[in-house]
């Protein structure tokens, strides 16, 4: 059968494939191209055929051995380009780092410092700075920037704080020097080591970069420019009054402006009085400016309490004050420890009032007040002809008030006196016993009829307990103790809390008595009046109940009243209430309104309009929290001039 030559390309490919790959594989195969010869022997190169035992060689070609006419590849003129290129980059780079061309380093610029390596404190300190550009190029907009130890003061200005300096010191020309020299007091106490930062900050041409380079210069504050001392009792009983007398003098040739003590007291240091008067707190004395070879005397006297063996650390510092702030030191010169051991006193008094020991007690006008006085004989003899006495001193005490268990109050003096005629032990107390005595008394109230009787009130209690010691073979020694408390008495804050309908700063609407299903809006309310002392962060609060809608009428408008929608509190926030605020002083109010919509199931009943209303605050004098609360107000409008009995009780 003759073949069909008709067929498609397509169908003739696999054979035309297989045709190549016999004719591929075939012995008799040629390219159509006569390939170049590779063989070696064509190549000039000598292969050899006779091994022997010879060893191995290889045969090497001639520089004038070619290898015909073949290109060179890529990847070797990739190479050689690559050789070309790093090799010129060292060239570049040896010439830069050997030539030094127009680059700037950091390691070429140094900062040099010239001064004395220690100073008197309150003297003027100089230093020599020199800022030393070795690049072959310029610094531009060079600053010098010098940060000093606090406490140092301006050469011109004591009162001016210097810890900070910077000037411009312009352009700095390639290798070449600009120097300068730096002014400044120091302050510090006597050997301590200061450390002054000195850096420049510049820029180059072409950068926008900011470079910066610094060093450090240590000095040392050989004196103090003040001398501080401190006189004082190294030993004390416990309760027993302490004096310390401070003394503050200048070492400096020149004026010392703005100096200032601070004390820091231990725990159970009670401060009395000072001479002259601390001018911040108990702790702060400004002493002004001091002269050469001027000083000023500062005494203190309180109390000090704590058990036997015990020691008590006083810390006084001296300096200048803060630039920025009145009331604390800006540079310490020096300080001063002294250390004060507590003894167990040999005739040792303990005072509780209402079962309270703490020294001061927080009271209010018109209270009976208990006081019960422990006293024990810590000695290892007998004491005799013991006595104690009790002083009570301040405008609130009711003298007439005054009674006491085996003792005699002294109504002349207002001393309450124990002794041997009235308690028998008082003879002669063996080592070791102990005793108890008590008295009462009462205040006066501190509001009258005619308003505050008192402003800050407080009651004293001096205690004093001597006897002789007796001891065997040895003459008498008297032993004494004192004991001081005091009785602050707090301010009164009153609350007054009601609700109106036909009165008040709002126009009232709805029906009374109120209806169900029915609108009726009322008006709370609320004046506070303050008695002796004056209270701060008072506040008025209450919550209203579900049924009760607020509805943000406030007068006056500028008092500060919030609503919370989530619990329905009202809060009056009142800020300071001046003592005699409501007597001699205006009182203060606030009104808001609010409206009540009574259901039918109220019906019959006299409904709350406010939840239980508290005031707080807080009285300044005694620095306790103030609390009154009033109950919570209903329709019962029994402080509106219209109210008639039965409109308070909702109907149908």
């Amino acid at each position: 059968m003759t073949p069909d030559n008709s067929r498609s390309q397509s169908d003739s490919t696999p054979h035309r494939i297989d045709d190549v790959k016999q004719s591929l594989y075939s012995k008799s195969f040629q390219p159509k191209e006569k390939r170049r010869s590779l063989h070696l022997h064509d190549q000039g190169i000598v292969v050899r055929k006779d091994f022997g035992s010879e060893p191995l060689t290889h045969a090497i070609p001639s520089e004038s051995t070619t290898y015909g006419d073949v290109p060179w590849s890529f990847t070797k003129k990739f190479f050689v380009s690559s050789v070309g290129v790093f090799g010129l980059a060292v060239l570049v780079a040896l010439y830069v780092v050997l030539g030094g061309g127009n680059t700037v380093s950091t390691d070429n610029v140094d900062i040099k410092i010239s001064g004395p390596v220690s100073i008197n404190g309150g003297e003027e300190l100089s230093l020599d700075v020199a800022v030393v550009n070795d690049n072959n190029t310029a610094l531009e907009l060079t600053d010098l920037i010098v940060t000093y130890p606090e406490g140092t003061r301006s050469v011109t200005d004591l009162d001016t704080d210097f810890t900070k300096y910077r000037e411009s010191l312009g352009d700095i020309p390639a290798n070449s020097i600009s120097n300068k020299t730096i002014k400044a007091i120091l302050f510090g106490e006597q050997n301590s080591k200061k450390q002054i930062g000195i850096g420049v900050e510049y820029r180059v041409a072409g950068s926008n970069a900011i470079f910066y380079k610094e060093k450090e210069y240590e000095i040392v504050v050989s004196s103090s420019p003040l001398s501080l001392t401190v006189a004082g009792v190294s030993e004390a009983n416990a309760g027993q009054a302490v004096e310390f007398t401070v003394e503050v003098a200048s070492n400096s040739t020149n004026t010392l402006n703005n100096v200032m003590l601070a004390a820091e007291y231990p725990f159970g240091f009670a401060f009395k009085t000072a001479l002259p008067d601390s001018s911040y707190g108990t702790t702060l004395w400004r002493l002004g400016d001091i002269a050469p070879n001027s000083k000023r005397t500062i005494v203190i006297k309180g109390t000090i309490s704590g058990q036997d063996g015990e020691e008590r650390v006083f810390r006084f510092n001296a300096g200048i004050g803060n630039a920025s702030s009145d009331n604390s030191l800006g540079a310490v010169f020096l300080s001063s420890v002294r250390s004060v051991m507590i003894r167990k006193p040999l005739f040792s008094i303990d005072m509780a009032i209402d079962g309270s020991s703490a020294s001061e007690y927080i009271s209010r006008g018109g209270r009976n007040t208990r006081v019960d006085l422990l006293w024990t004989n810590n000695t290892s003899d007998r004491i005799s002809n013991a006595t104690i006495e009790v002083k009570l001193s301040g405008d609130p005490l009711d003298k007439g008030s005054v009674s006491v268990d085996r003792g005699f109050y002294r109504s002349l003096d207002n001393t309450i006196v124990w002794d041997a005629s009235t308690v028998s032990d008082f003879a002669s107390i063996e080592p070791g016993s102990s005793g108890r005595l008590s008295f009462n008394f009462s205040s006066r109230p501190s509001l009258t009829s005619s308003g505050p009787s008192f402003t800050n009130p407080d009651i004293m209690l001096g205690a004093v307990a001597k006897g002789e010691r007796v001891g065997v073979g040895s003459a008498s020694e008297q032993v004494v103790t004192t004991l001081t408390r005091r009785i602050k008495l707090a301010s009164d804050l009153i609350l007054a809390s009601f609700a109106v309908y036909s009165t008040g700063p709002f126009r009232n609407t709805g029906p009374l008595p109120p209806k169900a299903d029915v609108e009726t809006t009322y008006t709370i309310v609320w004046t506070l009046s303050n008695s002796s002392n004056a209270v701060t962060d008072a506040k008025v609060s209450t919550v209203l109940p579900s049924y009760v809608k607020w509805l943000t009428a406030i007068n006056p408008p500028g008092e500060s009243v919030t609503y919370n929608p989530v619990g329905g509190e009202v809060v009056w926030d009142a800020g300071d209430l001046p003592a005699g605020t409501g007597f001699t002083k205006s009182k203060r109010q606030v009104a808001f309104q609010v409206a009540f919509t009574p259901s039918l199931s109220q019906a019959g009943s006299v409904p709350k309009l406010t939840g239980d209303v508290v005031v707080t605050g807080i009285d300044s004098f005694t620095n306790s929290v103030l609390k009154d609360i009033k109950n919570g107000l209903t329709t019962r409008l029994s402080t509106d001039p219209a109210f008639v009995s039965g409109s308070d009780v909702v109907v149908k």
